[in-house]
């Protein structure tokens, strides 16, 4: 289904579950038309949603309460930034914090391994961009390259 909040997928039994509920007694699903950009591609030739190529472009890294981020830079893949917020500070008790922006291409090649190549490495023995990078990951963000309003 395609509604207002966006795809709505139910196979068959749920979606008898989802109108069975009281609430939803005399509501009656009708079939909408298919939006333009969707095809018939499914085994049975259904409508299948096209898929979206999306890349990484930075990574949010929290180990206790102190934030870092690891972000991609420029067109080369191999090119990151690491962000941290508190690498120094001024002032003692009531100093501030001082930023520290240093480049890190190192992580691309981490980025690229297979996950079977990542459990078998020792967190131990990773570099600490490295080991920051892949045990305290948080948040990933991707953008869509065919999107973008600039290239």
């Amino acid at each position: 289904m395609f509604a207002d909040t966006g795809l709505k997928q139910y196979c068959d039994s749920c979606c008898r579950q989802a109108h069975s509920h009281y609430q939803r007694k005399m509501h009656q699903p009708t079939k909408l038309r298919i939006p333009e950009g969707f095809f018939r591609g499914g085994p049975d030739g259904s409508p299948r949603v096209p898929r979206e190529k999306m890349e990484l472009f930075a990574v949010l890294c929290i180990e206790t309460s102190h934030y870092v981020s690891f972000t991609r830079h420029g067109s080369g893949l191999h090119q990151w930034l690491f962000f941290d917020s508190m690498a120094d500070r001024e002032g003692g008790l009531n100093g501030f914090n001082i930023p520290r922006v240093t480049a890190c291409s190192e992580v691309a090649e981490y980025l690229e391994m297979s996950p079977e190549a990542l459990q078998c490495l020792d967190p131990k023995a990773l570099p600490p961009c490295a080991r920051r990078l892949l045990c305290d990951a948080y948040m990933c963000f991707y953008y869509s390259p065919s999107l973008g309003l600039y290239k």
